[in-house]
Order: C-alpha cells, then structure tokens, then sequence
C-alpha cells in the first residue's frame, strides 16, 4: 500500500494496556468535542458483534474484513485476541482537510504508522499496576495468570519517542479527560497557527477572528 500523502491533519494514535480506560477516556473526551468540525473520532471496524457491548463499532465478518483490507480500505489494521480491527481509510480525506483525526489503535502497529503518518502523535493512556490489577479484576474476562500476562505486556509494550505523550488515568476519570482535552486543543491550535502563517506567507492575509 502506498504511503499516506502529507496532509495538513494530524492522526493522533490512542494506545494503552487493557484496564488503562481507553474507550472511557475517549467518550468522556468526545462530549467535549461535539459539534467541533476541526477534530473526529474515528469509529472502528471490528469482527466483534454491532451487539457485543462495548465501544460502538462498525461489524464486519472476517471475510468482508479481508476483502476491505485487501482492497486498501483501512488506514491502519490488526488482529488481537482473535478478532481483527481496522481504521477506516475514509478518515484520509479528513487528515487532508486539515482535521484532526482520533483513532484508538494497538501498540504493534505504530511502527506502521510511524512510517506512513508524518503528521502523528502518540498519546499512551496508563495507570499504576495496582490500577489496572483492579480493573482487570473487575472485568472478569481473564484468570489471574491472564491478569498478570497482562500487566507484564503492559511494562514490555510501553511506547516511547518524541511523539509520545502519556496520559495517566489512575483517578478521577475527568482528571485524565481534562489531560487528554489539552493535548487537543494544543494541537488544534498549533494547526490554526500554521494555516494563518501559510496564508501570511502566501501573501494573503489571514481571516479576522
């Protein structure tokens, strides 16, 4: 697939450890940002049931997902803990428009993304072991081997660099959404800059505020 033209937008790539609260933080996130047409979230394809609870999904059968994934319909794509997930390539169109686009993503594809976004950041949610120990406890989902396999992937698959801001939700949920909300709006003003000092450049002078 070829790689992802410089848009003006900026692909912000949400990973963390299970229990972390990605997809609370996201939907707390989200309210904030409604109706604001510069930033969207990006609603997944999983092979997960539209009726399986969780986050809200576009649900596509493993066929149909190979077949959309072999013809480039996804931005980015992975399979983990037997179901396959992908971002839709629809969001392209938004990155190029100047957009910010939010995608929650797997830890194993930001290499990837390294390569074929440019324009990128990376915000890592966490939380203390003792956190996400809780949390995954909570769940039910996985025994305590299950849990603790978790958690060493957690400390092993932690990303780092210079595109990489972390957001610890250990708390108060709002405390993490009040983080997450000023890594936004930093970046939608730092594309607001650039658009004005491209006009100026330009020689056209930039709208009155």
């Amino acid at each position: 697939m070829p790689s992802d033209p410089h848009g003006v937008g900026v692909l912000v790539l949400v990973v963390g450890p299970s229990g972390a609260g990605k997809d609370s933080l996201m939907d707390a996130v989200r309210s904030k940002f409604r109706n604001r047409r510069e930033l969207v979230f990006a609603r997944r394809c999983i092979t997960r049931a539209a009726d399986a609870g969780g986050e809200d999904h576009e649900y596509l059968t493993v066929d149909q997902f190979q077949k959309t994934q072999r013809n480039g319909g996804f931005l980015l794509h992975w399979q983990a803990y037997g179901m396959f997930y992908g971002i839709p390539a629809l969001y392209r169109d938004n990155l190029s428009a100047g957009t910010i686009v939010v995608a929650n993503v797997s830890r194993m594809v930001l290499n990837q993304a390294r390569r074929r976004f440019p324009s990128r950041l990376i915000v890592y949610v966490t939380a203390s072991p003792e956190t996400l120990a809780v949390r995954l406890a909570c769940r039910g989902r996985e025994t305590i081997a299950g849990v603790d396999m978790r958690l060493r992937r957690a400390i092993s698959t932690r990303p780092s660099g210079s595109d990489v801001l972390t957001v610890i939700n250990d708390g108060a949920l709002e405390d993490a959404a009040d983080q997450f909300e000023s890594i936004l709006r930093g970046i939608a003003a730092r594309i607001s800059s650039d658009g004005r000092q491209s006009q100026e450049s330009n020689g056209h002078e930039a709208p009155a505020h």
